[in-house]
Parts: structure tokens; sequence; C-alpha cells
């Protein structure tokens, strides 16, 4: 069994109850816009630090305490995991941490009054799409494949870190349309891709001997440096919102973020494969074969002496559009809100998301609803906030609360902190 990939599995459906990014991520400025009646965008200066989590299903957290400490139990985890798989699965991770100051500065441009504010967030993203027999070749070897063909196409897993630091620039207006646009500097701290658009993996009845035919890639930025903090590439993001008053109770909300790119330095990895052909005398998938990087499980399957090119490369980030409709249903602060969120992403599904805030004091909300996420599961939603000293608002939220009971539609949880000064 192939260790590193074994490892790549273990991680991404063990810890993402820990490690996960809320895919209906809204941009911070509409957190202020969503509690106007705490916060005033055009008099406050805000200091904001948020964290939003969340999980795709097919999690399994009663390993997570033995996984960390290496001691998983594996027949218990395939088990666990391969009863809930689909033909074709989607599991992602994501975290982002974020510090906001807005505005640093106020400033005069073509007669409107502009808010000068810094980002600076850390992103860890983690994307699998596999097939379940994949996943069966992994834990069960190809033995139970004798005769047969299993499909090991399509495969796309991707891991990406990266630290950003950025300005934005945002309106501060008594005007019925909002808007703000954010540039940012992003260092590259890690990336790694392995992906299959076509293959197949046939084992002969008597197993001595596999037919291939496959097209695969992995790219790498620098293995020799994978910490937290190194530094294999640069490059640039961008992001914007508007926000327009429909009319005194009802508003529209368009977010982009997410928009730019990565260079990664001449010291990465770029390796392809396109072949297909007949291999006798081993059995690729024996606990025998242990690999401990995804050039070595390659040779190990083709026996393949080339080696991998290095290099420079420019790489894509992932953007993600955010559409909020905001309708006050009465003058204390209680609103319906439907929202829609889609990741530009081949595998992601858009989703939405309708909810109603209710305050039932002046200094305390209340916001609930129901959602449909990216992985096509629907989730319930709870969210609470306070207001403390009128200089504090605190929000902490979920959606998926339903988790408390059980983790099969995936689990969620983020949390606002936002400091506000001035008038």
């Amino acid at each position: 069994m192939n260790k590193f990939l074994l490892y790549i599995f273990l991680l991404t459906l063990n810890l993402l109850p820990v490690f996960s990014f809320g895919q209906f991520s809204e941009n911070s400025f509409y957190l202020v816009y969503s509690n106007d009646d705490w916060i005033d965008a055009n008099k406050n200066t805000l200091i904001s630090l948020s964290s939003t989590y969340f999980a795709s299903p097919y999690s399994a957290p009663a390993y997570i305490n033995t996984f960390i400490l290496l001691h998983y139990n594996e027949d218990n985890l395939r088990k666990e995991i391969s009863g809930k798989l689909k033909s074709e699965n989607y599991f992602g991770i994501d975290m982002v941490n974020s510090l906001r100051i807005w505005p640093v500065i106020d400033l005069k441009l073509a007669g409107k009054t502009f808010g000068l504010g810094l980002t600076i967030r850390n992103v860890y993203d983690q994307r699998l799409y596999f097939t379940d027999d994949i996943f069966k070749l992994m834990y069960e070897g190809n033995v139970p494949f004798a005769g047969k063909t299993a499909r090991i196409a399509p495969l796309d897993f991707r891991t990406l870190s990266y630290q950003e630091v950025g300005l934005n620039l945002v309106t501060r207006t008594t005007d019925r349309l909002n808007f703000g646009l954010g540039l940012s500097y992003i260092l590259g701290n890690r990336f790694y891709e392995f992906n299959a658009s076509r293959g197949t993996l046939y084992t002969s009845e008597d197993g001595d001997s596999l037919h291939t035919d496959i097209n695969l890639s992995y790219k790498s930025s620098d293995p020799a440096k994978k910490n937290f903090g190194s530094v294999n590439g640069s490059g640039a993001g961008f992001s914007a919102f508007a926000k327009y008053d429909i009319n005194k109770k009802s508003s529209l909300y368009l977010a982009l973020d997410d928009l730019g790119f990565i260079s990664w330095n001449k010291k990465s990895v770029n390796f392809s494969l396109d072949t297909s052909g007949s291999y006798t005398g081993f059995d690729i998938f024996s606990k025998s074969t242990i690999g401990e990087d995804p050039k070595l499980f390659i040779d190990t399957f083709f026996n393949i002496s080339k080696s991998p090119a290095t290099g420079s490369y420019l790489m894509w980030l992932k953007p993600r559009v955010n559409l909020i409709y905001a309708l006050s249903t009465d003058t204390r602060g209680n609103k319906l809100f439907f929202g829609i969120t889609y990741r530009f992403d081949q595998y992601s599904f858009p989703g939405f998301y309708l909810q109603y805030r209710y305050k039932p004091v002046n200094n305390l909300y209340l916001r609930g609803g129901v959602s449909y996420d990216e992985y096509r599961k629907v989730g319930g939603n709870l969210e609470v906030g306070v207001r403390l000293y009128k200089k504090l608002v605190f929000s902490l939220g979920s959606y998926h609360i339903e988790q408390i009971l059980t983790s099969m539609n995936g689990q969620s949880l983020y949390f606002d902190l936002t400091g506000v000064f001035g008038k």
C-alpha cells in the first residue's frame, strides 16, 4: 500500500471537521453592512479578526486523535468511509484566517470619500476528486479487481497554502451604491497537484499482469521547502464588491474574491505521462511496495526511469462569487437573507442559503435558516451575534448545526470579532 497516497486520504477524510473553510464565505465588508444598525460604515473604524471553517461530508471524526498520533486503524477507517462513497466523490479542505483594519486612512478621490484598509490572510486549500475504485485499490489492493477494470480517472488532488497582504479601497458615502476594490501581494507557501484525466487499470484473473491506459500529471512547489512560512513563489490577487440599496428595506450585494495567480519558482517540479501498456511480475499495490512520494508511486506503477522536470510555472487561483439579497422586515433590525455562492472549480456546485435574523433585544440577534452547499448537502444554519459596550461585535455560527448529532451532511464553524471605533 502506498504510504504517501494513504496519508493523503487519511488527512482529507478525517481532518475535514477540524480544518475547513466555510464555502459560504461573505466578504468582510458585507459583515459590516449586514449589521448596519450596529456599525456605521461611513463613520466607524473597524479592526476585525475572523475564521470560518467548513467540512465536506464523509468525514470520520472518531479517528482524528488516533490519526494525529499515527495510530489509525486502517480496517475501521475503510469500513467507515467506503460505505459512504459514490462512484465519484468530491472532498475539500479550506482554512482561511483573516485580520482586517478598515479604514487606515480616508482619501478624497473624484469628489468621493474612500477608506483605505489593510487585510492580512493565511489561506490553506485542499481539494480531492476521486473514484471509489481507486479508494478500494489503496485499501484492499488489486486482488478484488482480478479479471476486472478499475477506474482511476477522474482523479484530481490539489493542496495550496499561501499568505496574502492586501489594500482595500472602499467608498464611505450615503449613496445608494457603495463599492470597493482590493489588490494584494501573495506569498506562495506550497502547492502540489496530482491529476489523472484518463485512467484505467485491468488486472488479469490470475494476477500476473496489469494493463493500463492513463494520462496523468504531477506538479509541486520546491519539495525541499514544505514548512509553514516557506516562500516558494509570489503573485497578486484582486477582489471587488458592490452593494446597491434597492429601496429603504432591501439591498443587493455582489462580491468577487480570490481572483489572482501565483508564480512558483524555478525549483518547482513538473511531471506528465500519457501511456498505455501491459506490465508483468509484480503487484503494484502490495504492502511491500511502499513509496514515500508521488514519483516513487509512479515509478512503481509504470516502471518509469524518466525524472520529473524542474522549472517555474504560473498557477491561477480559483475565484469565488457571492450574491446576497437582504430584506428588512421591520425597524428593529430583523432581516431576511438569500445568498448564492459559486467557486470557479470544475467540480464545485453552486451553493445557496435562506436565513432570517431575529433581534429579541437591541444587542443580541439570532440568525437561522437552511443551506445547500457545493457538496450537494442540505444543512441547518444557526448564528448568534452580540454587541458589547457598543465597541465589540462578536458572531459565532455554523452552516451545519446538525453536526451536533451527525456529520453525514458536513460540518461547519465560523466566528468574527470586530472592534468598532470612532463616532
